[in-house]
């Protein structure tokens, strides 16, 4: 009897590690549901927008071994930032996926898996999205 117990907890701690939910790119960004989200592997489309942080702060934890990419979901309007300009929404990937991010050209559609980073910036939450999978979608 133990073993089964023993064996049925450990069959669902393992499915729940393996399983990932797919959201659509605009409600994990959102900071409300992005703070709901943080711990949960999440599986999203996204449209590439520019490379690099456009001239805002990066969160610490992801200023080295990270590249910064901006996107933004597809039919939705891009983010602006404090000066009106398109900004889109933050996306980091560790620095393996350079080349891959090098490739990637405005309007690029992706798939992107990863999770939800939710930081304080000087009183300002903000979601982040750290990706560990990319697929480029052809078209």
């Amino acid at each position: 009897m133990k073993k089964q117990i023993v064996f049925i907890v450990l069959l669902f701690v393992s499915l729940s590690a393996f399983s990932q939910e797919k959201k659509a790119f605009s409600s994990i960004m959102d900071i409300d549901t992005g703070a709901e989200l943080k711990d949960v592997k999440i599986e999203t489309q996204a449209v590439f927008f520019e490379k690099g942080s456009g001239n805002y702060r990066v969160p610490n934890k992801l200023k080295f071994g990270y590249i910064v990419f901006r996107c933004y979901e597809e039919g939705k309007p891009i983010r602006k930032g404090q000066l009106n300009e398109e900004v889109g929404e933050f996306v980091y990937v560790k620095k393996d996926h350079k080349n891959l991010v090098k490739k990637m050209k405005k309007g690029q559609k992706l798939n992107l898996t990863g999770t939800v980073f939710v930081n304080n910036n000087m009183g300002y939450k903000q979601s982040n999205f750290i990706v560990e999978k990319i697929e480029l979608i052809d078209e």
